[in-house]
């Protein structure tokens, strides 16, 4: 008796397959055609940022919640913490990582390593480090994005670049850190 185990959506994500979708099974290739267009490998799902909200719970805290979507999948995130302007972005950002925690399905887990201000070509940007774990590979993963109006969006922005990242190039886990 064989037991197959799901793969989580994230890493279906990776490997370029939707996560509602199951493998393709083993077919035998035609041969192309003379005339046939070029044939392109299927573009990977994005996580795509939905909603951010921040809100005061308390005197002192706050809570982010994030609405992301992968594919079909809609999925939250929510992370509480001090109410300062700093931890306010924190917060934002560790929502995500909150959220891939479910998607991820404990086949992989993100830290969030660092979150950096930078004034970059007279542009305010903020940079994230995100520390990932995938079976016993360890990787490291930079996302950027421009703030614009919106400091807690931006950090919500720059996990996604992230993250997207990896979905598109997923060899990078098991690289040397």
């Amino acid at each position: 008796i064989a037991v197959l185990k799901e793969e989580s959506p994230l890493a279906l994500a990776s490997r370029g397959l939707a996560p509602e979708a199951p493998p393709a099974e083993a077919v035998e290739p035609e041969a192309p055609s003379p005339a046939a267009a070029p044939v392109r490998k299927p573009v990977p799902p994005r996580l795509v940022f939905r909603r951010l909200r921040v809100t005061q719970d308390e005197e002192l805290k706050c809570t982010a919640h994030v609405e992301l979507k992968l594919g079909d999948i809609i999925f939250e995130g929510r992370h509480r913490d001090t109410d300062t302007p700093r931890a306010r972005m924190y917060s934002s950002a560790r929502a995500v990582i909150e959220a891939l925690d479910y998607l991820a399905e404990k086949e992989m887990a993100f830290y969030l390593a660092g979150l950096e201000l930078l004034q970059v070509f007279q542009r305010d940007v903020m940079i994230v480090l995100i520390e990932g774990r995938h079976r016993l590979h360890h990787t490291r993963l930079v996302g950027t994005a421009e703030i614009g109006d919106d400091p807690h969006e931006a950090a919500v922005r720059a996990v996604l670049d992230a993250i997207n990242r990896f979905i598109n190039r997923p060899a990078r886990f098991g690289a040397a850190a």
